[in-house]
Formats: C-alpha cells, sequence, structure tokens
C-alpha cells in the first residue's frame, strides 16, 4: 500500500511498506490476522470511536523515524484489541488518542511517545519463550527467546523480572541452564521436553509450574533452586521429580505449594515462609537435609525422611514426621533447637539395623 488509503472491507492480512511519509486511513471497524507496517517513518490513521481487532500487530519505528498510530478525531480515541493471547511488542511509536486492549499486552517499548492513549505500557514486554530448540540456557540471546509462544527469536535473554515460559511450540527439546539463570515466573505448562538445570543455579522470583509430561531435572552439583518471591511450587507429575536443593529465601516472602513436592535438601532462610497449602497439606519427601531458619507451615501434611544420614537443623513444626530405615542409620539434629510433633511421629529402624537420633554436639 502506498499513498492514501481508505479501508472498510474485512482484510485478512495487511502489509504497509515502501518509501514515503503517506498516511493511511482505516475507516469503520475491522479485524485483521496481522497487521505489519514497516519502512517508517508513516502515520497509519484509524477512525475515531470504532475498534479494530488485531492477532498479530508488527508495528516498529526506527530511531528519528517514528511511526505515528493516531486517531482522525482530534478529542475521541479509537479502539485497538489484541486477540488471540500474547503480547504486543513495539518500540519507536508516536500513539495519539488511542486506547488499547487488554490490560498488559501492549507493550511500546522505551523510545516510544504517547497522547490521549490508554492500554500501552512504555518498556518491553516482561515475557521470553523458548523458541531455541535443543540449546543451552545461557547468556547469549541469539535466537532462542521471543516475546510470543512459536514466533521468532532474538529478544534478550530473561531476567528476574521476566515471566519465563516453556510450551508446546518449544518441542519436545532438551534445554539445559548453563549459566546462572533468573526469572519471575516460570511455566512449563504444555511443554513436553526437558529442563535441565545444569551446574547452575535457578532463581524464580515467581511461580514455578512444573505440568504432567514435562521433565525438570536437578542441578548436576548440588547448586541451587531459589524461590525468592511469593509464588507457588507445583510438580504436577505422578511420579515426583527431584528438585534438588531447594532454597526459600527472599525477604519476608512466602511459598505455598501447589503439589506434593521431591527434594535433595531443603533450606528457609530467616524471615521466609514454606507453606504447605491451606486445605491441601501437600506433602514433602526429602532425601537430604533439612535447614529451617525461617517458618514451615505445616499444616496437616507429612513430611518423610527418606535418605541416610540426615541433618534437620533449626526449629520446625511438623504435623506429620516419617523417617523408616530398613539399613543402619543416623538422624542428626541441632543442638539447642526443638522440633515439635503436633500428630502422627513415626520412627522406625529394623532388627540389628537401629536408627540413632543424636545431636550435632554431643
Amino acid at each position: 500500500m502506498t499513498g492514501v488509503q481508505t479501508c472498510a472491507l474485512p482484510i485478512y492480512n495487511i502489509w504497509i511498506t515502501g518509501a514515503g511519509t503517506g498516511t493511511y486511513e482505516f475507516d469503520e471497524s475491522d479485524t485483521f490476522n496481522d497487521f505489519k507496517v514497516d519502512t517508517p517513518p508513516h502515520t497509519i490513521e484509524f477512525d475515531d470511536a470504532d475498534t479494530f481487532t488485531v492477532t498479530t500487530f508488527t508495528v516498529s519505528g526506527t530511531a528519528g523515524n517514528l511511526i505515528t498510530l493516531q486517531s482522525d478525531h482530534a478529542s475521541n480515541t479509537f479502539d485497538l484489541v489484541k486477540a488471540g493471547g500474547g503480547v504486543v511488542a513495539s518500540d519507536y511509536l508516536d500513539i495519539i488518542r488511542c486506547a488499547a486492549s487488554p490490560d498488559n499486552t501492549w507493550y511500546a517499548g522505551d523510545n516510544s511517545t504517547s497522547t490521549g492513549s490508554t492500554g500501552w505500557t512504555f518498556t518491553v514486554p516482561p515475557t521470553r519463550y523458548w523458541v531455541g530448540g535443543t540449546d543451552d540456557w545461557d547468556g547469549t540471546a541469539g535466537s532462542k527467546w521471543s516475546y510470543n509462544s512459536g514466533s521468532t527469536g532474538g529478544v534478550a535473554v530473561p531476567t528476574s523480572t521476566d515471566n519465563v515460559f516453556f510450551d508446546a511450540n518449544s518441542g519436545a527439546n532438551t534445554v539445559t541452564i548453563a549459566a546462572s539463570a533468573n526469572t519471575l515466573d516460570l511455566d512449563l505448562t504444555g511443554f513436553t521436553g526437558t529442563l535441565a538445570q545444569g551446574a547452575n543455579t535457578l532463581t524464580v522470583a515467581g511461580s514455578f509450574t512444573i505440568p504432567n509430561n514435562a521433565t525438570f531435572t536437578k542441578a548436576t552439583g548440588g547448586q541451587a533452586l531459589t524461590l525468592n518471591g511469593t509464588g507457588t511450587l507445583t510438580d504436577s507429575n505422578t511420579t515426583k521429580q527431584d528438585l534438588g536443593a531447594l532454597v526459600i529465601g527472599g525477604s519476608s516472602k512466602t511459598t505455598t505449594l501447589g503439589s506434593n513436592i521431591l527434594v535433595t535438601n531443603l533450606t528457609i532462610n530467616a524471615t521466609d515462609t514454606l507453606d504447605t497449602s491451606l486445605g491441601n497439606n501437600y506433602d514433602i519427601t526429602i532425601s537430604g537435609n533439612w535447614n529451617n531458619q525461617g517458618t514451615f507451615t505445616a499444616r496437616e501434611g507429612t513430611v518423610t525422611f527418606n535418605g541416610t544420614n540426615q541433618n534437620i537443623d533449626g526449629s520446625s513444626s511438623f504435623y506429620d514426621f516419617s523417617k523408616v530405615t530398613s539399613s543402619t542409620d543416623t538422624m542428626t539434629f541441632e543442638n539447642g533447637e526443638t522440633q515439635t510433633i503436633t500428630n502422627s511421629l513415626t520412627l522406625n529402624g529394623a532388627s540389628s539395623n537401629l536408627l540413632s537420633l543424636v545431636s550435632d554436639s554431643p
């Protein structure tokens, strides 16, 4: 399209391209699958009080060459609606009297301007979808990450303010964390591959969701999986996956279980809380050491110690506490701390194979 165009017909895809600074006019409400504008500067003018719905919106200018999105009325807005989920990622726009929806969907980047508009956020989107196939999650962006599911990669590596998704469009691939990784939420819903922690730390500042059929493998060298925000930890697999060295470690934050979990070691830092979930009373199975310096809210959940030579540090209140062994074993408790069992205490060794309970400072 070039020059001044008026459109009031249903169009599946539209691509505005070519040199020049013409104005392109869209009259009457319409729905587009893909709306694309390149080779800025251009001005796109929409009829006020009408609604324009898009599934994908690929519109960005460049430094010194903004693309203008404007209403044709001096005071009224036009409506711009994103359909199909996901987010819009644009930059270098001049947005004039536009009401965009849904909320938390339209991101105009750091280099755009706005007059009389609503629904836009002037940062890059806080979403990262893995589209890199079998590869390393490291400090190199490459083409591994996208703002939307299954879209073209090339955006920055996630940070602690980004929600990270591995989904069906990420493929049945193995992704290995090859440098310290940080996320806001980490969600593997729809993913049928494997996320391997490798030999690096993984820090989640929100919720961590492992659905049935997704695989997470713990760190190979005991590096921590840290949940340092308020969120939920869920492993929906029937056979629970060992989450490794789990640390609940923010600043006055609470992690609530969304399922039973299996861990190697568990540390609850001072001022932080691990809650087994009111009404759900999820269970914890631990093969290594328990260290509670914060708050463990047991509710009516069971903690099962199924390893060997396990240590319990800090004071905790358990509902059901279970340790059963058929071999000679020792549980070591931190001197001066108190363990309270409010319901059931199960401690069983075997004939000629005693379970010893000892202090770390006899």
